[in-house]
């Protein structure tokens, strides 16, 4: 992996800690919303019930790091329990630890099958934008345009953010600041970075300017 790969690697990695809060907050503490409030009512049924517990489980052990039984249970949820929406909900997770394993191939292969393959619409734009996050830091830029442009209004903004960094992975300035521009209007869920983006641009248009 040569030094550019490893800076997109990083800067996925950054990204995907900084927006956590989808996975968690999201898709636990706002499960209703998310997902809607079919899941609610499948959980009524024993097998729903038993893979909320197994689900709530691997979140538990994402969050005090042991990605072995992590990955483990996503296992147990995607064999024993792949009717229930949370077998989608494990395999975002999955893409995650394999993103922070380095290995951007399996992940891309975890998010595409949400993507297309989710009962909930959410999730499968939540699939969306990461898978497309991976393939730009894969290199593959044509493909991750591709896949944003599916995106649907509930994620535009994140999606602009993205489409800036594809833009500006070509080489085209001019249109990643007004992709940018356009994800602050839409209010992005984190200004402060879009803001650094736009001041980078400014600051490397004005070195270019400079004699």
């Amino acid at each position: 992996m040569d030094q550019s790969e490893e800076e997109q690697l990083e800067r996925l990695k950054d990204w995907w800690s900084r927006n956590g809060k989808f996975l968690i907050a999201g898709l636990v503490i706002g499960l209703a919303a998310v997902v809607g409030t079919r899941l609610w009512s499948d959980a009524r049924n024993t097998a729903a019930e038993a893979a909320s517990q197994q689900y709530e489980r691997l979140l538990g052990l994402i969050g005090q790091g042991d990605f072995e039984q992590a990955e483990q249970t996503a296992g147990t949820l995607l064999t024993e329990y792949s009717a229930t929406p949370y077998a989608s909900l494990a395999k975002l997770m999955l893409a995650r630890l394999n993103v922070e394993k380095g290995d951007l191939v399996a992940a891309a292969a975890f998010l595409r099958q949400v993507m297309d393959g989710a009962e909930q619409e959410e999730i499968r734009q939540i699939a969306r934008l990461r898978l497309a996050r991976v393939l730009l830091a894969e290199g593959k830029i044509d493909a991750a345009g591709s896949v944003i442009e599916g995106a649907d209004s509930a994620i535009q903004a994140d999606a602009e953010i993205i489409r800036g960094d594809i833009y500006l992975a070509q080489g085209k300035s001019s249109e990643a600041r007004a992709a940018y521009e356009r994800a602050m209007t839409l209010g992005a869920g984190n200004q402060r970075l879009l803001q650094m983006k736009l001041d980078d641009l400014a600051l490397a248009s004005g070195e270019a300017a400079a004699p």
